[in-house]
C-alpha cells in the first residue's frame, strides 16, 4: 500500500544511501549520544509539531547533532532549531530541515 508521502520520499531515500550523507544507522551507541537522541525525540513529542516534524531523523554523534526530513513550515524549522540550541551536552547541530 502506498501513502502520500511515498512517493515523494524517492529521491531523499536514494540520496540516504549516500556514503556522505548521516542516517540512524550512523547513531552511536554511547549513553550520552543517545540520552540527546531521546531528550530532543521527547522535546518534539511534547510540542504540537506536526506529524513531519515529529518524524524527522536525529543522529547524534559525539555530541554532534544532525536533524534532517521535511518539517511543514518556516515558523515549525525555526521553533525546532531553537529548542534544541537550548538542550544540554550539544556541541554542535547541523540543520538538515527542509520545507515540504
Amino acid at each position: 500500500m502506498m501513502h502520500d508521502g511515498d512517493a515523494s520520499n524517492t529521491g531523499i531515500n536514494k540520496r540516504d544511501r549516500d556514503d556522505k550523507t548521516l542516517t540512524p544507522m550512523d547513531q552511536m551507541n554511547n549513553p550520552s549520544d543517545l540520552k540527546i537522541t531521546q531528550e530532543i525525540r521527547q522535546a518534539l513529542m511534547k510540542d504540537e509539531f506536526s506529524m513531519d516534524a515529529k518524524n524527522i531523523k536525529v543522529i547524534t554523534r559525539n555530541g554532534a547533532v544532525t536533524l534532517r526530513g521535511p518539517v511543514t513550515t518556516t515558523a515549525e524549522l525555526e521553533k525546532i532549531s531553537a529548542r534544541v540550541k537550548t538542550m544540554p551536552g550539544i556541541k554542535s547541530i547541523d540543520n538538515q530541515l527542509q520545507v515540504k
